[in-house]
């Protein structure tokens, strides 16, 4: 298994732009750098608890998948 990440493709801005639109609703800050490499549902937890945002793990996950999806798109 190949990281080609950087060397192929430079997915870090597509990223930021997912995790932006899916915490855009709950308006709170957030620096893609703080977290790059971290899976999306530890950022996702992470983020929002910081900011005394609790979602249940049924919610986190369905925010986690719809982050992913716009980034696959």
């Amino acid at each position: 298994v190949f990281d080609m990440d950087g060397v192929l493709l430079l997915s870090q801005q597509i990223h930021e732009a997912a995790f932006r639109e899916v915490l855009a609703p709950f308006r709170v800050p957030f620096r893609y750098a703080d977290y790059a490499g971290m899976r999306t549902t530890a950022v996702l937890e992470s983020v929002l608890e910081a900011n005394c945002i609790f979602l249940g793990r049924a919610q986190l996950e369905a925010l986690a998948k719809q982050k992913t999806r716009i980034a696959m798109e």
